[in-house]
């Protein structure tokens, strides 16, 4: 029951959080049956909340061992079909965990239930695919000798990719593959496990690393940033629905990924010092690279805003104290980049279940209907108050370009224009 209500809510959370998702090759994923998900580890648990929401099916998910902190929070992850593993052993207590873990799994398996597996062991926000840890392809192999009748079990690999790791209202792409055969390797794995156990890791990294972002080298992350920047920029989805079900978006960016790491140390120098100034120009102005290119008014909205502000400040007072909350505990709390969207995002949710039930309990002591009518009012002028906000925010921008000198302005434009032509092959 926890993880029904658990996924509902963060579907809802999900939707507010990211400006769009891209979603494609769920299709690969059987309807009925035992299956491996396999996916790379950029967010902490946002990987399996993404994955959780976006299956039909329900799924068990192996997460990292120290989340587990204690009793209580074993227990609440554990209603939520979450496994503790850990990527080190660190003696026999960590030992037994993970080999309790894992023969959970393999039962999970041959009930034809649904696992899912992050073999990188451990989350990065880098635009980088970790080698893969054999421990789920071994689990895989053992689960499939189930007695004297052997059970073929699909492994699906999905590439998940964010726009930025903590921002919201950005965007995040998540792709699975086809899906590979465990009875392809298990010949192999019979005859001699380590090599079977290696050739199927790397050609599931291989797999994984088709469906995601992968630069090799750190020494280009930074750069490779600036033109998935100004290529988000320049294809932007703002008209599209949340899900959209194409390929379009990791094509382009994968496309920019690969001929960053083609270019010669010269060229790539050259390059490089171009995106600096005009990055470096957004920096010292406070400008976004939207607002260069997308820098007019539109006095239509500006109307429609005065119209809608009596409603969304209601929104906002009715609505903004646990995000306020939730955002206050991320940014005091977490230190890891890998965990600020997902405890920005549950601490959100949970303050604002919380919040929806004690203005239910104190309305509901005087009258049902007004607290019915008080929770209708606060869902619609929420929404309000969010588009209000976010199309405020967008003017502030606007006239902090219009703010800056016209000499200014020109150099940005020119600078992105240089940018844009040394960008492209």
């Amino acid at each position: 029951m926890l993880y029904y209500f658990a996924k509902l809510m963060m579907s809802v959370a999900l939707r507010m959080f990211y400006r769009h998702v891209h979603v494609t090759g769920f299709h690969h994923i059987p309807e009925k049956g035992p299956v491996i998900i396999i996916a790379n580890h950029q967010s902490s648990l946002m990987d399996a909340a993404l994955i959780g929401i976006l299956l039909k099916r329900k799924a068990w998910f192996f997460a990292r061992g120290d989340v587990f902190i204690n009793r209580p929070v074993r227990q609440l992850l554990r209603w939520l079909h979450m496994l503790p593993v850990h990527g080190h052993i660190r003696g026999k207590n960590t030992r037994d965990v993970n080999e309790s873990s894992f023969e959970a799994g393999k039962a999970i398996l041959r009930k034809g239930g649904i696992i899912v597996f992050f073999p990188e062991s451990t989350s990065h926000v880098e635009r980088e695919l970790y080698a893969f840890r054999k421990g789920v392809f071994r689990l895989g192999f053992d689960a499939a000798v189930n007695g004297s009748q052997p059970i073929d079990i699909p492994v699906v690999p999905i590439g998940i990719t964010y726009d930025h790791p903590t921002r919201a209202n950005t965007g995040v792409q998540v792709h699975a593959g086809e899906a590979m055969a465990l009875s392809d390797y298990q010949q192999d794995y019979a005859s001699n496990p380590a090599q079977a156990l290696l050739r199927i890791s790397r050609d599931a990294w291989y797999r994984v690393e088709s469906l995601m972002l992968h630069i090799g080298n750190p020494d280009r992350f930074e750069t490779a940033e600036q033109r998935l920047t100004i290529d988000r920029t320049d294809h932007e989805y703002g008209s599209h629905p949340w899900r959209i079900q194409d390929t379009h978006k990791l094509q382009r960016e994968q496309a920019i990924c690969r001929g960053l790491l083609n270019e010669s140390e010269e060229v790539y120098a050259e390059k490089k010092i171009a995106g600096d100034a005009y990055f470096g120009l957004l920096k010292k102005n406070e400008i976004s690279d939207e607002v260069v290119i997308n820098e007019k008014t539109q006095p239509g909205k500006t109307v429609l805003l005065w119209l809608l502000a009596p409603f969304a400040v209601a929104g906002i007072v009715l609505n903004a104290f646990p995000f306020v909350l939730g955002r206050y505990v991320a940014d005091k709390k977490v230190f890891r980049p890998d965990f600020y969207s997902w405890i920005h995002v549950v601490g959100c949710a949970l303050f604002y279940c919380m919040w929806v039930l004690l203005i239910t309990l104190l309305t509901g002591l005087m009258s049902w209907w007004l607290s019915l009518a008080l929770l209708v009012g606060m869902v619609i002028s929420g929404l309000i108050a969010r588009y209000w906000l976010l199309t405020r925010r967008a003017q502030r921008a606007r006239a902090g370009w219009n703010a800056l000198a016209p000499e200014t302005r020109g150099e940005l434009k020119a600078k992105r224009l240089a940018v844009v032509k040394s960008f492209r092959p």
